[in-house]
């Protein structure tokens, strides 16, 4: 193998000698030397029969398409480390160029080793498939093409592109250098590792990176970057890795069912793009944070997995409504111990209809108002300062929570919504559960008999208890602990039409109620109250039906002229250590029987019979007393 130089000093015949400095054409195997362009003006050789290696002079220009009708089909090495080459044709085959810049102008497709390694800048408007290395420190101006780099692409320079074309990057990216530049739009798709070390980014128009392989993403900033989408899209068995925490426009998750996202305790910052989930599972034992808060994006999930022990965290933003996309949670499902946490870091609607992926904690922020825009199903509600929910006309549904489920002390209003809680087992609540007017309902969501301990108390609207839907007399209880409260309106026990009871425990507090009765038709027989501190009464309350204990110390006390109706009845633990009924307007004692403990009287005090008497009188009942007395009037 020979080294020919071409001077072109005839004429720009390949076969002519005269333009050949060794006086001999180049043939097979030859490397050609093309010297700097001189006159004549072009030192471009018009025919080529054959296939040669290429050493080019700087500012030389290589133009393929000249040269078997446009396309170079065999070997191709330029070398020039300083060198501008401009390559204007195909090459199919091992082509292999470093030079100083480099500007392909047709496609470049070749089952050999393609490298290009450039100082200056690499522009490429072609299709183009590089199966080696590209080392880039100057610029890559990707046009109107596909690049294809199945090796190593590690940037150190700045990578540019315009709308229509993308860069896949098979063999991984690493380095750093700037992305993007004025008006670029960049589409990038990585099947290796996307980790970059330090990085600029400056996409002018909307852009995408998509990982879809198992591959690890680092950005190599964590500024935001204003209109770069991320899409992971991990085929089956396949994980993607966030390395770092990043700021971007949006992320979308469509994975296969079985391609994973790893959180890997990492942060995505997102702006009007939103965090969408297609497909694809959570990583087990992995936690993942979306962060909306300074966003105008929505959480949007049409599928999707949370694997057990993975946790995924959302805080939404403003603006938008609602900011969970209707149907959202229909789709999503939860494997065992896994969580999905929602904070709401401004005022936005939500709505969460499932139990299958129920929200574990739901926490609204100070200053922030979170509207119930559709039936919120969640574990555990924290929340404090002047956070407000408004549950509008919908629901708010503690499905099977754990212990301390609500924290939340700020401020709830509603029209005609509710609270509802659903206990499968027994549980305490430390805290005040105030929910303000709203009403409440304490359920059962299991065929055994449950307690909800309330440490702090309990405000809300009205108040329904019942257990569940299933076996007869089944009951759900509510205890207000010594030294807490209850504050509410109607108190209703069982369910209306059924056998399915409720018990409620009034300890040692001052607690103030409207009225108190069963529900309509209820047939139940462990539907039950005791009375054990100051329950201030201002409506009536019908015990018919309901097992009534008044422990030591009860005080009943009417603040406005009430009926008392039903059957004090059973043994000393049921009625025991004497009780007190105290009126400011008026008791009214209708039908009480009563049998209480020796010389343990029920006493009546300040007009408690009939009402409009005020002086200090009394009515003891002893032992023995009649079953029906009929008291009407004071001093009996």
């Amino acid at each position: 193998m020979a080294t020919r130089t071409w001077t072109a000093a005839v004429n720009t015949d390949f076969k002519n000698v005269g333009n050949w400095t060794e006086g001999a054409y180049a043939v097979n195997g030859d490397t050609i030397v093309i010297q700097t362009e001189t006159a004549p003006a072009t030192n471009r050789p018009d025919t080529i029969t054959d296939v040669f290696h290429f050493t080019v002079a700087s500012g030389v220009t290589v133009t393929l398409d000249s040269w078997l009708n446009g396309a170079l089909i065999g070997n191709v090495t330029i070398n020039h480390a300083s060198a501008d080459v401009t390559l204007v044709g195909a090459m199919t085959g091992n082509v292999t160029v470093t030079a100083g810049g480099l500007t392909v102008g047709g496609n470049i497709a070749g089952a050999g080793t393609n490298t290009i390694a450039a100082a200056g800048e690499i522009v490429l408007s072609g299709d183009a498939t590089v199966t080696g290395a590209v080392a880039n420190a100057g610029s890559v101006q990707v046009e109107t093409f596909d690049l294809i780099c199945t090796g190593l692409f590690t940037n150190t320079g700045t990578v540019a592109g315009v709308a229509g074309s993308s860069i896949d990057f098979n063999g991984g990216v690493a380095g750093g250098g700037t992305w993007g530049g004025a008006g670029s739009g960049l589409t990038l798709v990585s099947t290796g590792d996307f980790n970059l070390t330090s990085a600029t980014w400056d996409v002018g128009v909307d852009s995408t990176l998509t990982i879809d392989n198992t591959a690890t993403v680092n950005l190599g900033t964590t500024d935001a970057i204003a209109n770069l989408t991320l899409l992971a899209k991990p085929p089956a068995g396949k994980t993607v890795t966030l390395g770092v925490n990043c700021s971007v426009r949006g992320f979308t998750f469509e994975g296969a069912p079985t391609g994973i996202l790893d959180g890997n305790s990492k942060t995505v910052t997102l702006g009007a793009g939103g965090f969408t989930v297609t497909q694809g599972t959570f990583a087990t034992n992995k936690t993942l944070t979306v962060d909306l808060s300074g966003s105008t994006g929505t959480y949007t999930q049409t599928a999707g997995t949370i694997a057990t022990g993975g946790v995924l965290n959302v805080t939404t933003g403003p603006g938008v409504t609602p900011n969970f996309v209707a149907a959202a949670y229909t789709a999503l499902t939860k494997t065992g111990t896994a969580k999905i946490n929602i904070t709401m870091a401004a005022s936005a609607n939500i709505g969460w209809n499932t139990t299958t992926a129920l929200i574990d904690v739901l926490t609204v922020n100070s200053g922030v108002t979170m509207t119930v825009s559709g039936p919120v199903v969640l574990a555990t509600l924290a929340g404090a300062g002047t956070a407000t929910i408004d549950i509008n006309s919908r629901a708010l549904a503690f499905w099977r929570p754990g212990a301390n489920f609500w924290t939340f002390d700020g401020n709830l209003t509603a029209t005609s919504g509710s609270i509802e809680i659903y206990l499968d087992a027994d549980r305490t609540n430390a805290a005040l559960i105030d929910a303000k007017s709203v009403p409440v309902s304490l359920l059962g969501n299991s065929e055994n008999n449950k307690t909800l301990t309330a440490d702090g108390g309990v405000s809300c609207g009205a108040l329904t208890i019942h257990g569940r839907e299933v076996t007869a007399n089944v009951w759900v209880g509510l205890t207000i602990s010594a030294g807490a409260n209850l504050m509410c309106g109607a108190v209703t026990l069982g369910k209306a039409a059924a056998t399915f009871c409720g018990k409620l425990v009034l300890n040692a507090g001052t607690h103030t109620l409207t009225s108190l009765s069963i529900a309509a038709g209820n047939t139940g027989t462990a539907n039950a109250i005791t009375y054990a501190g100051r329950v201030n009464v201002g409506g009536n309350q019908t015990w018919t039906g309901i097992a009534v204990t008044l422990a030591a110390g009860a005080v009943i006390k009417a603040t406005a002229a009430v009926t008392i109706d039903g059957t004090l009845e059973g043994t000393e633990a049921r009625t025991n250590n004497g009780a007190d009924l105290f009126s400011d307007g008026g008791v009214k004692l209708l039908t009480i029987d009563y049998m209480p403990a020796l010389a343990k009287p029920l006493r009546t005090w300040c007009g408690c019979l009939n009402g409009g008497h005020n002086a200090d009188g009394a009515v003891v009942f002893h032992p023995g007393a009649p079953s029906a007395l009929g008291l009407m009037g004071c001093g009996v």
